[in-house]
Formats: structure tokens, sequence, C-alpha cells
């Protein structure tokens, strides 16, 4: 009889540190995951006379585990303008994402990297150009907060910029050029 007893207590300790085994693994593969952003929201750039629609077009990333992700994206300020009117900026990341979840359904999160702005605008009436083209290298910053409604879909509210150097501004005196650019925006995630 104790020779069965202990033959089942091995037995039940096996499948219980098997289960463990697999749960554990099964909560490793579900930390690295993809995911994708979109979103709306209002940005500016350095030296526009007012601001315009941001959209998050597209972030792609991938979760390395719960606290760390590397992403991609784009951005656009469609609509803004300088004092020559009508400019536009698309923006591009590359950035590492640090995380720290607060609850099981709630965390936030810091972002940095590299950026990219690349403006295309009417330039001032001062100027004999018709338009202005630049693009610009700096760092890319982002905070923000995430609510998970479950494992696939969250809500973000997000903090962004590109941090660069001015390399003119916007008056008629000037050629028109742009700097930094900063966003803020609120969309869904999904993670796959």
């Amino acid at each position: 009889m104790k020779k069965i007893l202990l033959g089942l207590a091995l037995l039940l300790g096996a499948t219980a540190a098997h289960a463990d085994m697999a749960n554990q693994m099964g909560s490793m593969n579900d930390s690295k995951s993809m995911y994708f952003d979109f979103g709306l929201g209002v940005g500016k750039a350095s030296n526009w006379d007012q601001g315009s629609l941001a959209i998050n077009a597209m972030t792609m990333g991938v979760n390395l585990n719960q606290n760390l992700a590397v992403e991609a994206g784009m951005d656009a300020l469609p609509n803004g303008a300088n004092s020559g009117g009508q400019a536009m900026t698309m923006v591009y990341h590359l950035a590492a994402k640090g995380i720290m979840p607060l609850q099981h359904n709630f965390s936030v999160f810091g972002k940095a990297g590299l950026g990219v702005n690349a403006y295309e605008g009417e330039a001032p009436s001062s100027s004999n150009m018709n338009m202005v083209n630049q693009a610009s290298v700096g760092l890319y910053y982002a905070v923000g907060a995430q609510y998970h409604f479950n494992k696939t879909f969250s809500l973000y509210l997000e903090g962004s910029g590109i941090a660069v150097p001015n390399i003119g501004s916007n008056d008629k005196t000037q050629n028109g050029q742009f700097g930094s650019t900063y966003m803020g925006t609120v969309g869904l995630e999904v993670t796959i």
C-alpha cells in the first residue's frame, strides 16, 4: 500500500511540475508577440503658426518580454501651416519601449530612439522658392498609458515627439524650414 501511495504522490508531483512548466512556457510565448498601433490626435512642428491633426498611421512592434519591446512607426501631421501657407510633416521612428504593468489590465510606458521628420511646405512669400522640402533626424521620445481590454485589444494615450535643432524659422525673412515635432494621440493597439 505504501508503494502505491508513494507512486501516486510521485505521479501527482510530476503532473503538477509538468503543468507548471507548460504554464511558464505559455506565458513566455505570450510575451513575445507582435502589436500594431493606430491612433488620432493633435500635433505641432516648431515654428508652425497652427497645429495639425496627428495620425498614428502605423506602429509595428515586438514585445520581447512583459517589460521591453522594440518598434518602428510612421505618423503624419498633414495640415499644419507656416507663414507661407500649408505645411505637412511625415514622422518616422525606431525605438525601444519600456513597459511597467501597474495592474493586470493597466500599464504605463516610455519610449526612446531615433526619429526622422520629413517636411514639405509652402515657402514664405519673401522667398523665391515655391516649396520647402527638408528631412531632420533627432531623438524620438514618448510617454503614455495603456488599458488592456483583453490579450488582443488595448486603448492607449501617448505623448511623443522628435527633438531636432531648429534649422531656420518660418517667418517671412527666413527660409521656412522646420525643427522638432510634438504629438498627442489616443488609439487602439492590436496584439497578435
